[in-house]
């Protein structure tokens, strides 16, 4: 967001540099913040905030594009910059973080497209809601089996 957020005239263009730097702020921050809470049911409310701010990037980036402040080229994408999200089995996830922001450092503004950002927009938005729907099943699981221990520890005391 940065790389194209730093072309733009930043007195015609504040609002939305502002706008744009704190979405994506927020959407790190919520993931950073609910993984630090306690309970399950805090972690996926704070994903689906980040979610909500990935939303308000998405609706920004659609706006750039329609302003002509982001070019569109239709078949641009992350693979077109030599960029995988797919990790290689022979490397080590924090060898392959190390490659991923290397080669994002290396992306000059000029390279960002709309589609581009979509992509990312996109491919966020699904490992948000996977992981949203993963916490979700863990919860009603843990609160089954609380239900059966309550419910078998009550008839003990009845019987």
């Amino acid at each position: 967001g940065k790389k194209f957020t730093s072309g733009l005239d930043p007195i015609k263009y504040r609002y939305l540099i502002s706008q744009i730097d704190s979405e994506l702020r927020s959407v790190t921050a919520n993931i950073r913040e609910g993984y630090l809470r306690p309970s399950s049911q805090e972690l996926s409310t704070f994903l689906g905030y980040s979610q909500g701010s990935l939303e308000e990037f998405r609706g920004d980036v659609i706006d750039a594009r329609d302003d002509e402040l982001l070019p569109s080229l239709p078949g641009s994408s992350l693979e077109s910059l030599n960029i995988s999200l797919k990790p290689s089995p022979n490397i080590s996830p924090k060898d392959y973080l190390d490659v991923i922001k290397r080669k994002i450092g290396e992306i000059k503004r000029s390279d960002l497209t709309y589609e581009i950002f979509m992509e990312l927009v996109n491919k966020t938005d699904w490992l948000l809601k996977r992981a949203v729907q993963g916490i979700d099943n863990k919860i009603i699981v843990d609160e089954q089996k609380k239900l059966s221990q309550d419910l078998k520890s009550h008839w003990r005391k009845v019987w």
